[in-house]
């Protein structure tokens, strides 16, 4: 706020407040509220966390009427968030309690379960459908935990999710996010020429979490139940904060990656010269980001595409020799790997296409996309 007002001393710079416990839904209103009070024909919105989904609500629920002449977002859970699923069962742990995270899951650490699981906001945050088709949640396939945990489908995972919120708040936090869809299966605001994407990057991130057998919904202690990867900010998934890979198609104009963790990215001198630049001009030159991964050129063809980074989303997935099913098999990968992509071949016969990596140990080999997401 302090640089905002500095930067444009011309303007009225407004902060809105917002309770976090209840619906974004709800605070949308109490937003459209707060924007026709001002009188102004249009304003500049800068949202960050769980205020580019109140944003994101105000834009659907007004999308004829609504006064935005830019909207810019900040590691904001579009596709929700997976430590919100261990939160709600359990205090902080040590792999959460680390400087700089969001205070919202600080705070709710510290809250008795029944009163968290209550929270429509917090069970807003829960992963997405969107979200669980590239990356499952597992379960142990057993009584007291033994065996492996397997991937589980969007249905079992939404009955854990009554377990753990309630079925009012369960079926209203998917609702919501349904809601704040356009006509593509992804948020609206991604067609809204005038709105802009950062997120952090770089930091260790749950992805998914392990059930416990049984019908508690509760996730395993840290050692057992977490599925961390280092692509996201701490706090939301890559995935998540870029609507499962979707914002890799903007303009870097629209889209930002910053080595920051989700809190300090508001702190980030870089980020705050591209929030300037997006407001004053509308298209910004590219700011000094850290990218999330260097950008891998694939190998010549018509049938080859520039990709970066996937992960897989299956346990014991073959990685082969050749891009076809009767290929040797070099070795396997499990749920969370991640791996660089190097290009892509489409197989005719399949809707999956053939994704060459490099190999962790040196070499490369072929996983077939039905195990695989890409496209960050």
């Amino acid at each position: 706020m302090t640089e905002l007002r500095g930067q444009f001393h011309d303007r009225g710079v407004y902060f809105f407040s917002y309770d976090w416990r209840l619906s974004s839904e709800d605070n949308a209103k109490e937003l459209k509220n707060f924007i026709d009070k001002l009188g102004a024909p249009k304003v500049d919105l800068v949202c960050h966390s769980m205020g580019g989904l109140v944003a994101s609500s105000y834009y659907k629920s007004n999308i004829n009427s609504h006064k935005i002449n830019r909207i810019i977002t900040l590691a904001t859970p579009y596709e929700g968030a997976p430590k919100i699923l261990y939160i709600v069962q359990n205090k902080l742990g040590s792999i959460l309690a680390k400087p700089g995270l969001d205070q919202l899951f600080t705070i709710l650490g510290t809250i008795p379960k029944q009163v968290k699981a209550a929270m429509r906001g917090a069970a807003e945050l829960s992963p997405s459908v969107n979200y669980i088709a590239g990356v499952p949640m597992r379960q142990y396939p057993w009584p007291f935990n033994f065996g492996s945990p397997r991937n589980i489908s969007y249905d079992e995972y939404y009955r854990l999710l009554l377990d753990i919120f309630g079925g009012g708040n369960a079926q209203l936090a998917g609702w919501f996010q349904k809601s704040l869809h356009g006509d593509g299966d992804y948020n609206a605001l991604f067609d809204f020429p005038q709105s802009y994407f950062a997120v952090g990057i770089g930091q260790e991130t749950i992805i998914a979490v392990n059930f416990n057998r049984g019908g508690s919904g509760i996730p395993l202690k840290e050692k057992d139940g977490l599925v961390t990867d280092r692509l996201g900010d701490g706090t939301v998934p890559y995935l998540s904060a870029t609507m499962m890979g979707k914002m890799e198609s903007l303009p870097s104009e629209r889209f930002q990656r910053y080595d920051s963790d989700h809190t300090a990215i508001v702190k980030n001198a870089d980020a705050i010269a591209w929030v300037v630049r997006t407001i004053r001009q509308g298209e910004p030159t590219t700011a000094a980001a850290q990218p999330a991964v260097s950008q891998v050129s694939g190998g010549g063809g018509n049938n080859t595409n520039t990709i970066s980074w996937g992960i897989v989303t299956g346990d014991n997935v073959n990685c082969r020799e050749n891009p076809n099913l009767s290929a040797r098999v070099i070795t396997q990968f499990n749920t969370g790997d991640r791996l660089e992509v190097l290009n892509r071949v489409h197989d005719a016969g399949s809707q999956y296409a053939w994704y060459r990596v490099r190999l962790p140990q040196g070499g490369e080999g072929w996983i077939f996309g039905q195990f695989f997401n890409v496209g960050f």
